[in-house]
């Protein structure tokens, strides 16, 4: 088309650039306040330009950039556009004040001061970054909005694009909303971004919009769009794969909680959901005493997601050898307390103890993390264990507890740590039963076990038709496969491993997990049960004693003079699981006391 098109009033975006420049033969960008007759610069625009300039000074006119000291700046440097020339107005009508702070002396010229922020390219062309009075600071850097959305314009997916602070003073953010003409992930922008600014003046918070609000006059309502969008609005994850693995674990758990932005997914990134770099160098420092290792900032810079980070990390450690974990620190120096992993750990065998270990008041908490290495023993797998803990502390005396079959291991672990000539504090042992084949086997034959069991059995009935059908099905078939498992074993009159098959879900597991499963599993039920002698020893059950009937001592006081026997609500599926973990600190709060 034979058309040349103008351009000027308002700021030239590339997505309006783009519509405009098939329709015409050339297109050229106009800049100029009225206060120097409308326009002062003009730029031609390329066939594909990647941002708007508004060029160079028109016949007559000269242009300044100055520091707020009013001296010149270099080429690349941002500072306050001065104009001036022969289209220079008088001033303003009847405002002596206005007039004498707009029109100034400078160099020895009459200048007129546009309050518009401005930089020279190498070529000699001008880009305009916005006004002056959108110059905020965040985390003591000074930070022009205009040249942030001018970085977030760049992308070709990004329509408009408006940059705002939230937040009071000393905690303000930069928060970045955009409208997109396609699908873009906050990710894949955020990266963008951080190709075209310092890391400082990226967004903390990507709000994406179907549409911008509007004032009167056309403008973006910035009040409206953050009124649609407070705040105190939490980031959001796209947990749509979930950590994998312990450090991953851990990973996204921190993220989670420094973040406040719920469950974090393997893919997400930590700059994406709100970080920035003072979060950035807190999260290394807090991953560092979790994962008793050092983690480098410049490792998260690089490998922003979950996954990218672990996987990092990893590089650097065996996966195969146990680790410890840091749950909680406290600054008090009282002796730490060491949770085992349970059966099928990868690092989830950790999680369930987070919560617990966080609300006990003035102790430190470590968990034992299972790594890959399968062990052929218990006694085997506690030396390992043993000689962690001694590398974090050398000497007793030493707090021990675990879950389920964490509390196997913590015996085990107590009884090797006791015949090395340390003490033992306390042993807590959480819903844990020693493995006694035989007299499990005994209370089959009694008809108060078989009048219990179907008490428990109305009981539960309401409960499991809650459940959807998948899991009430699998449910069922574990506890069917539990009750004929016994009952094969009392007619055959052996005393051989219970099915696993009847207290886990193997199918949920990899290959991997399934095998070293089944082989500890099998260690568990061959390891002669026994706890270290002169120890304070407590058990802590749940008060749903479950489908049949249990000792309060869960029948560990048949391996020591004296139990402590304590219970918390709930069932040994709920076991430190919301509320269960609070009454589970409690009590362990008071048998530290």
């Amino acid at each position: 088309p034979q058309l040349k098109i103008l351009c000027g009033g308002e700021a030239m975006d590339p997505s309006l650039a783009a519509e405009l420049l098939p329709l015409s033969q050339e297109i050229w960008n106009l800049y100029g306040p009225t206060e120097t007759t409308v326009w002062s610069t003009l730029w031609k625009l390329p066939k594909k330009p990647q941002a708007i300039a508004i060029g160079r000074p028109i016949a007559n006119t000269v242009l300044d950039i100055v520091a707020p000291d009013g001296s010149t700046v270099p080429p690349g440097v941002a500072g306050e556009l001065l104009i001036g020339g022969a289209g220079l107005a008088e001033g303003y009508w009847r405002r002596a004040d206005l007039t004498a702070e707009k029109f100034i002396i400078h160099a020895g010229s009459r200048f007129y001061r546009t309050g518009d922020l401005a930089r020279w390219r190498p070529d000699g062309t001008l880009d305009c970054l916005g006004r002056m009075d959108s110059q905020v600071k965040i985390r003591g850097f000074r930070v022009e909005l205009g040249e942030v959305e001018t970085a977030m314009l760049s992308h070709p997916l990004v329509a408009e694009a408006a940059a705002m602070v939230e937040g009071p003073a000393g905690e303000s953010r930069l928060i970045g909303f955009y409208r997109l003409t396609a699908p873009l992930t906050p990710a894949a922008f955020y990266h963008h971004l951080r190709t075209c600014l310092p890391e400082y003046m990226a967004p903390s918070r990507l709000v994406v919009v179907e549409a911008m609000p509007l004032t009167s006059s056309g403008k973006i309502d910035r009040r409206a769009l953050l009124a649609r969008h407070p705040a105190d609005a939490a980031p959001v994850s796209t947990i749509s794969h979930p950590p994998q693995g312990v450090i991953e674990g851990e990973v996204a758990a921190l993220w989670s909680e420094l973040l406040g932005c719920g469950p974090v997914g393997r893919e997400d990134d930590f700059f994406a959901l709100g970080g920035h770099s003072l979060l950035a160098s807190r999260m290394v420092a807090q991953l560092s005493q979790r994962l008793a290792l050092p983690v480098a900032l410049d490792a998260l810079f690089e490998r922003p997601t979950v996954a990218a980070l672990s996987a990092r990390i990893g590089e650097n450690i065996d996966p195969a050898l146990p680790r410890a974990i840091l749950l909680h620190r406290s600054e008090k120096n009282a002796a730490p307390m060491f949770w085992m992993h349970t059966l099928v750990d990868g690092g989830m065998g950790l999680f369930p103890y987070r919560r617990a270990a966080a609300l006990l008041e003035g102790v430190t908490s470590y968990g034992i993390a299972e790594g890959t290495r399968p062990f052929d023993s218990l006694q085997e797998m506690a030396a390992h264990h043993v000689e962690l803990i001694r590398s974090l502390q050398p000497h007793g005396p030493y707090r021990l507890t675990g879950f389920c079959f964490g509390g196997n291991l913590a015996a085990e672990v107590a009884s090797q740590l006791a015949e090395a000539g340390e003490a033992i504090d306390l042993l807590v042992l959480l819903e844990s039963h020693p493995p006694h084949a035989a007299s499990d086997l005994l209370r089959w034959l009694k008809p108060s076990t078989w009048w219990h069991l179907s008490r428990r059995l109305r009981q539960n009935l309401p409960r499991m038709r809650s459940f959807d059908s998948s899991m009430f099905f699998r449910r069922l078939r574990m506890k069917h496969r539990a009750l004929t498992g016994s009952l094969t074993r009392i007619s055959r009159k052996e005393c051989g491993i219970p099915d696993i098959d009847a207290v886990l879900d193997l199918s949920a597991l990899t290959e991997d997990e399934r095998e070293r499963a089944i082989q500890h599993w099998s260690a568990l039920h061959h390891h002669p049960t026994r706890l270290p002698q002169n120890t304070r020893v407590a058990v802590v059950r749940a008060d749903g004693d479950g489908w049949l009937p249990r000792s309060p001592a869960l029948g560990w006081d048949r391996f020591t003079a004296k139990v402590e026997a304590r219970a918390v609500s709930g069932r040994h599926e709920e076991f430190l699981r919301g509320e269960s973990a609070d009454e589970v600190a409690a009590t362990l709060s008071d048998l530290l006391s």
